[in-house]
Parts: C-alpha cells; sequence; structure tokens
C-alpha cells in the first residue's frame, strides 16, 4: 500500500495546488475558484464510503476504492469541509518565508505560530537596523 500511495505523489500534489487555490481565494474573501472546487469534488467523489455495523456491533467505514483513492478523498473531503465552513476565518501567514494557511484565535492574529511571529518581528528590527 506504501509503495501505490508513493507512486501517487503526483496527484497528490496536484490536489494540494487545487486546495491552496481554494484556502487562498477563501482567505482573500473572493469566491471559490470553479474548477478547483470541481477537482476537490472529483476527488471526494472517486472514493464512495458507507457505514456498516460490524459483527461485534461496532461502527465500521467500508468503501470499495483503492488506497490511492481512499488517501485522495480524505484529503480532498478535509479541504472541502474548512472551504465550506462560513463561521470560520482563514488567513495566510504574514511571516517570511511561512506562507500557511490557519484560522486565527485571535481578532488581532497575524502570523500562524509564536515562531512565525517571532522571525516577522526579527526580519522588521533587522530591516530597521540596516537602515
Amino acid at each position: 500500500m506504501a509503495e501505490a500511495i508513493g507512486r501517487a505523489k503526483p496527484q497528490l500534489l496536484e490536489l494540494r495546488e487545487h486546495i491552496r487555490t481554494v484556502f487562498r481565494a477563501k482567505a482573500a474573501r473572493e469566491p471559490l475558484p470553479r474548477a478547483s472546487i470541481a477537482a476537490l469534488n472529483d476527488a471526494s467523489r472517486a472514493a464512495p464510503e458507507w457505514t456498516e455495523i460490524g459483527t461485534n456491533g461496532e461502527l465500521e467505514r467500508r468503501t470499495q476504492a483503492t488506497a490511492v483513492k481512499r488517501l485522495l478523498a480524505v484529503y480532498a473531503r478535509s479541504a472541502i469541509v474548512i472551504a465550506a465552513d462560513n463561521e470560520a476565518q482563514l488567513r495566510v501567514c504574514g511571516a517570511p518565508s511561512c506562507g500557511m494557511f490557519y484560522r486565527p484565535r485571535r481578532r488581532q492574529q497575524r502570523w500562524c505560530s509564536e515562531p512565525c511571529g517571532n522571525r516577522a518581528r526579527f526580519a522588521r528590527h533587522y530591516a530597521a537596523r540596516r537602515r
């Protein structure tokens, strides 16, 4: 299975670009790009799944999709949930060389983490000293 997932790297990278495109649009409060939304929906649709009750009485997730399609579907579905959440804000980290997407915990939060905030403050301080 790991070998199959390894061979799926180009598909994962392509899906990642669609996810980033959707997240950038959401962070900028722009309409979500149709082509990227279609790619996420296609990946999700490629691995239909259902829930069954096992003989031990516990819930079990079932699918007939390959491991790669299941991986891509889970990845796409996670992004779909974030993109469709109208309550959650999404921002892009303002620290140098980061660019990660994050959900702010505070109104004035500008960075995804403390280390990124430290890097940004250090870069600002260093730039001011060089002048």
